[in-house]
C-alpha cells in the first residue's frame, strides 16, 4: 500500500493541504481557474497517473525501477506560472531509494503547444552538448484527469527535479534603497546572496549557459528566456561550487541575419545578436519576481561578458565552433560605438515587437544607457583585468 501525501510548497517548508483549500477550484494558471474541478481532483489524478506509471520511471541511478514498487508517495504544488502548473513529485520505492520529479502540467491549447515545444527544445540541448546545464526530460503525454463528473485534457512532462537549485530575483535591502540578489529557498525563506561574488557568479554562470546553447550550424539561440519568470535556478553542489541551470525554453531559433552574407558573416553576426540580446537581457527582472521591472546596473556586464566568452570557449572545446570566427567577432565588437549599438539595437526591438514582449516599452527606456556602458566595456576586451589571455588562451589566441 502506497502512503500518500499532498502539500504546498512554502516558504516555511512543506505544509499538508488543509480540506478547505482542497475543495476550492484548480488554478491552471496565473489567470484562470478550472470550474468543476478541484485541487483535490488534480491531486488524485496526478497520484493515479504516477502510480499507474510508476514501472516507467527512472530513479537515481538512472535505470528503471522494473519491480520496485513507491511506498511513500509526496506531491508537492511548488508553483503556478503564467502557462503551468509544477509539482514536485517525492517517491520513496520499497528498497529505499529516494527519488524527486518535477511534473509540469499544462491545460488550454496554447500552453500544452509550449509546454511541447518547451520539452522538446530541452531535450535536443539535453542530448547534444556534453555539460547538462538543463534538467534532464523524461517523458512527455497528453493525458485526462478527472473528477467524479469530469475529465479535462491536460499535457504533462516529467523531468529530473534539479534539488539545491533555487529560483532567484532582485530584492530591495534594508530601508537604504540598495537591491541585491536573493534566492527563494523553501523552508528557509528569502535568503540573501552574502557575498558580491556570488552575485557576479550568478550573471557570469548564466552568460556561460545562453552562449553554451547556442547553435552555430543552424544559427538557433535561446530566445525570450526572463529572470522574473524564473527561467534560471541557481544553487551549490556537494563541494560548494555555485552554478546555475536552465529550466525552461520558449523559443530556440535564429534572429535572421542580412543577406546576402557568406556562412562565417552569418555566423558572426548571430554571435553579436547574442551578445547584445544576452547583456539587455540579463538586466532585466521585477523586485522579488512580481513587483515592478528592475534593471540592474553596469557593473554585472563585466562577468555577464566573461561568463559570455566562457561558453563560446565551451562550444570550441566540443567541436561546435572554430577560433576563426571568435577571433572575427571579438575584433568586430571592439570596434562597436554607443551610437553602433544602438543602430543594431533597434534591430533587435523589431524582433522583441514581433515577439509581443510586454517589457519592450521599458527595455528602450534604458537602452541608450545600456548602450554607452556596454560600448565602454567593449572597448577594454584586451585589457588584463577583464579578460586575461590565460582564462581563455584558446578564444584569444589570433589565427595562424
Amino acid at each position: 500500500m502506497t502512503k500518500v501525501k499532498y502539500l504546498f510548497s512554502t516558504p516555511r517548508g512543506e505544509l499538508q493541504a488543509p480540506e478547505n483549500l482542497l475543495r476550492k477550484g484548480l488554478k491552471a494558471n496565473i489567470r484562470t481557474t478550472i470550474e468543476h474541478f478541484t485541487l483535490s481532483d488534480y491531486f488524485h489524478s496526478i497520484e493515479d497517473i504516477i502510480l499507474q506509471h510508476q514501472d516507467e520511471l527512472p530513479t537515481d541511478d538512472r535505470s528503471i525501477m522494473n519491480s520496485r514498487e513507491i511506498k511513500e508517495l509526496s506531491i508537492v504544488m511548488e508553483k503556478c506560472g503564467t502557462h503551468y502548473q509544477v509539482s514536485r513529485i517525492g517517491m520513496v520505492t520499497n528498497r529505499a531509494e529516494k527519488q524527486d520529479l518535477a511534473l509540469i502540467t499544462a491545460f488550454d491549447h496554447k500552453s500544452r503547444n509550449i509546454l511541447k515545444r518547451d520539452y522538446r527544445f530541452l531535450s535536443h540541448l539535453w542530448q547534444t552538448r556534453h555539460r547538462k546545464v538543463v534538467p534532464r526530460p523524461i517523458s512527455i503525454s497528453d493525458v485526462e484527469i478527472c473528477s467524479s463528473s469530469n475529465t479535462y485534457p491536460v499535457t504533462i512532462s516529467i523531468m529530473e527535479w534539479l534539488n539545491g537549485f533555487f529560483e532567484w530575483h532582485f530584492s530591495q535591502l534594508g530601508d537604504d534603497n540598495l537591491f541585491g540578489i536573493v534566492i527563494w529557498q523553501p523552508g528557509t525563506g528569502i535568503v540573501p546572496l552574502k557575498e558580491k561574488d556570488d552575485e557576479n557568479k550568478v550573471f557570469e554562470n548564466i552568460a556561460e549557459i545562453i552562449a553554451y546553447c547556442f547553435d552555430p550550424f543552424d544559427l538557433r539561440q535561446i530566445c525570450l528566456w526572463s529572470n522574473a519568470a524564473g527561467d534560471f535556478v541557481v544553487g551549490w553542489d556537494e563541494k560548494g561550487i555555485f552554478s546555475a541551470k536552465l529550466t525552461t525554453i520558449r523559443k530556440y531559433s535564429c534572429i535572421p541575419a542580412p543577406d546576402p552574407l557568406a556562412q562565417e558573416e552569418r555566423l558572426v553576426f548571430s554571435l553579436l545578436y547574442l551578445l547584445l540580446d544576452l547583456t539587455l537581457n540579463i538586466r532585466l527582472d521585477r523586485i522579488d519576481g512580481t513587483k515592478g521591472y528592475f534593471f540592474a546596473g553596469p557593473e554585472i556586464l563585466k562577468p555577464v561578458i566573461k561568463g559570455f566568452f566562457k561558453g563560446l570557449r565551451a562550444l570550441r572545446e566540443e567541436k561546435y565552433i572554430g577560433s576563426d570566427p571568435i577571433w572575427g567577432f571579438l575584433s568586430l565588437i571592439g570596434s562597436l560605438n554607443s551610437r553602433d549599438l544602438m543602430d543594431l539595437y533597434q534591430g533587435l526591438m523589431d524582433f522583441y515587437g514581433s515577439w509581443n514582449r510586454s517589457d519592450e516599452a521599458f527595455l528602450q527606456e534604458k537602452l541608450a544607457s545600456h548602450c554607452k556602458q556596454l560600448a565602454t566595456l567593449l572597448k577594454g576586451l584586451s585589457d588584463p583585468p577583464l579578460l586575461p589571455s590565460k582564462i581563455f588562451p584558446e578564444v584569444f589566441s589570433p589565427p595562424v
